[in-house]
C-alpha cells in the first residue's frame, strides 16, 4: 500500500535547477488571432510565393528536423538538438531577406502564433522564496534562442525578472547541440557546481518529465521534484506542494 511507504525527507538544497516548458512556463493553445498574426508576419517577407499555412510550415520544419537528427545520430549524438534559425530559414527561404535582428524577432513572433505561454501557477512563490533565501537557481532546458526572449516576456508581467537565474548555471540545448535526457547536460552542470563546492545531493532538479528531468538527474545523485498533480515515487506534486516542502526543509 502507498500509505505503508517510508516518508522521505527533503534536504534543503543549495542550488535548484529548473526545466522551463511545462514546468516554469505553462504551454497553452494557440492565440485566437493566430491566423491574423501569421498573415501579418508573412507580409513582412514581401514574398512572391503563395503564403503557406502555419501547419504547412510546421510540416516543413518537422521534415528538416528529422533529417538533421538522423545525421547527428550517425555521428554518435544520441539526443541531438537543431539550430532553429537554420531550420526555419530552410523551410522558408524568404527569411534570408531579413537582417539577423529582424529574423530573430520574426521567429519569436512565429512561435507566438503556435502556442500561448504563461507562468505556472505557484511558480512565482517558489522562485521568490528561493531568491529571498539566496539559493542560486539555474536552468536545464531543451530550448532555442527564442526561449530566452519568451521567459523574459512572460516574467515581465510578474514580480520576477529573468535575472533570478544564474547564467553560469543555465544549460540550453540550442547552445550545446545535444538535449535532455543526454546525461552530459547534467554532468556539465554537476561539474560547474563541484567547482563551487556543491555536492550532487545538495542540488534539486525541478521538472515535469520523468524521462527528461527526473530520471537522468536522480541517476547522478541530485534530489528531484516532479511537477505533477501527484507523485508516489520520491518527491513530487504541485508548485504549492513544492513551496511547502522547501519551507519545511529550510526550518
Amino acid at each position: 500500500m502507498i500509505a505503508d511507504l517510508p516518508k522521505l525527507v527533503m534536504r534543503f538544497p543549495k542550488v535548484v535547477i529548473f526545466d522551463i516548458y511545462r514546468t516554469v512556463l505553462d504551454v497553452a493553445a494557440a492565440p485566437a488571432d493566430a491566423k491574423l498574426r501569421w498573415e501579418r508576419l508573412w507580409m513582412q517577407l514581401e514574398a512572391v510565393t503563395a503564403m503557406p499555412t502555419l501547419d504547412d510550415v510546421s510540416d516543413r520544419c518537422l521534415k528538416i528536423v528529422t533529417q538533421d537528427h538522423a545525421a547527428a545520430r550517425e555521428q554518435g549524438i544520441l539526443w541531438p538538438e537543431v539550430v532553429w534559425p537554420d531550420v526555419i530559414s530552410r523551410a522558408i527561404p524568404e527569411l534570408i531577406s531579413l537582417d539577423l535582428a529582424a529574423r530573430d524577432r520574426w521567429i519569436f513572433d512565429h512561435q507566438a502564433c503556435l502556442r500561448s505561454l504563461r507562468l505556472a501557477s505557484g511558480a512565482v512563490e517558489v522562485l521568490s522564496y528561493l531568491r529571498d533565501a539566496r539559493v542560486p537557481m539555474g536552468i536545464a532546458s531543451n530550448a532555442q534562442a527564442y526561449t530566452l526572449r519568451e521567459i523574459a516576456d512572460v516574467f515581465s508581467g510578474s514580480s520576477l525578472t529573468f535575472d533570478v537565474f544564474d547564467p553560469a548555471l543555465c544549460v540550453w540545448s540550442f547552445e550545446c547541440g545535444f538535449s535532455k535526457p543526454d546525461p552530459h547536460v547534467f554532468r556539465l552542470l554537476s561539474a560547474r557546481l563541484a567547482h563551487r563546492g556543491i555536492r550532487a545531493d545538495e542540488v534539486l532538479m525541478v521538472g515535469d518529465r520523468l524521462d527528461n528531468d527526473i530520471d537522468p538527474s536522480s541517476r547522478i545523485g541530485w534530489q528531484t521534484w516532479h511537477v505533477a498533480e501527484s507523485s508516489i515515487d520520491g518527491f513530487g506534486g504541485s508548485w504549492m506542494d513544492l513551496a511547502e516542502t522547501l519551507k519545511k526543509a529550510g526550518r
